[in-house]
């Protein structure tokens, strides 16, 4: 497992990074499953700036991003639905680092601030 990973809060400057790698995990993943064009059609209006840009610095949202030395592999994104009640939305793993163990280190709470691994 890496030593040089961190997991920080959604900053505005990774949007486009998130989205790009969201967009990537869905195109190999989701096609075995539904076709390219209702992959097209659902990806339309999710993980644009406008969707993440909520969840930065949001209050009753938040999305954490793995970082592995200077690169973005993956992020995990929650909602606060009600008091007591969290729904995690996605956790999402770069293809590089499924199977490592990196994953399991998203923390699933109320939004982190930043942390080792």
């Amino acid at each position: 497992m890496p030593d040089d990973c961190s997991i920080q809060p959604l900053r505005v400057a990774e949007i486009p990074a998130i989205g790009a790698l969201a967009r990537a995990i869905w195109r190999e993943h989701h096609v075995k499953f539904v076709s390219a064009a209702q992959i097209e059609y659902m990806l339309r209006d999710r993980y644009t700036e406008a969707d993440l840009a909520r969840y930065v610095n949001g209050i009753d949202r938040w999305l954490d991003v793995l970082h592995v030395g200077e690169a973005i592999e993956g992020f995990l994104r929650c909602i606060r639905k009600d008091p007591g009640e969290l729904k995690l939305e996605e956790i999402y793993v770069s293809r590089a680092q499924r199977g490592t163990g990196m994953g399991s280190r998203l923390p699933v709470s109320a939004g982190a601030a930043e942390t080792r691994c």
